[in-house]
């Protein structure tokens, strides 16, 4: 199975709001994989009302690497008399803040969201046991109480007192919220503790 590539902050993409912040031509360079060789991709993105122009030529700036494509835009109403762009990714047709370019083999260069990309976050790689406890801690660190993101501790952690101003009702949303990730956690300690035995009870047949 093809490993996904992960999202970092150096994954090239662009935000909506920082395009539309400046409403001005955007031009990029983009490093992409070209066939079997690593290059670069020259991106000029042009912000209209209700769309934006994408366009974009290879590193001798001579050769377009693909057809040009047009990202449509729609506007949330916000308040009164505010509004807020989201793109509308051409791969899945659903509004997203960020789109990402990519170069599927020899094919055209594309603009699509996160998933229509393939790409994963840096959380899905990590431990269910490391990402709850990580988990765990911030919402001790949001109740006042400071507990380091670690099982050991996280379980014999007293429940943090409501912090002095904090709203009952959110105070008692965050208990909730703490006491499922425990026991996401819990279960996912008793899952790899089973997982463990299992190997141990395979090696101990293949060797003894």
């Amino acid at each position: 199975m093809t490993r996904r590539p992960r999202l970092t902050a150096d994954t090239p993409g662009v935000c909506v709001s920082q395009l539309y912040g400046s409403r001005s031509a955007t031009t990029m360079s983009v490093p992409m994989t070209t066939g079997y060789s690593q290059g670069v991709i020259h991106a000029e993105l042009k912000a209209h009302d209700d769309h934006v122009d994408c366009s974009w030529r290879d590193d001798d700036e001579t050769s377009a690497s693909g057809p040009a494509q047009q990202i449509q835009v729609d506007w949330q109403p916000v308040g009164e008399k505010g509004r807020r762009p989201w793109f509308i990714c051409r791969g899945c047709r659903m509004r997203r803040r960020s789109l990402y370019f990519v170069k599927p083999g020899f094919g055209p260069v594309e603009l699509v969201c996160r998933k229509c990309a393939g790409l994963r976050y840096p959380s899905q790689d990590a431990d269910p046991v490391e990402r709850l406890a990580s988990e765990i801690s911030l919402i001790h660190s949001r109740l006042g109480s400071r507990v380091a993101a670690d099982p050991y501790y996280i379980r014999r952690a007293s429940w943090p007192a409501r912090p002095k101003g904090m709203h009952m009702r959110v105070y008692r949303d965050l208990l909730t919220e703490l006491a499922d990730k425990q026991a996401e956690m819990d279960a996912a300690i008793a899952s790899r503790s089973l997982r463990l035995v299992s190997q141990v009870d395979v090696w101990l047949s293949r060797h003894t």
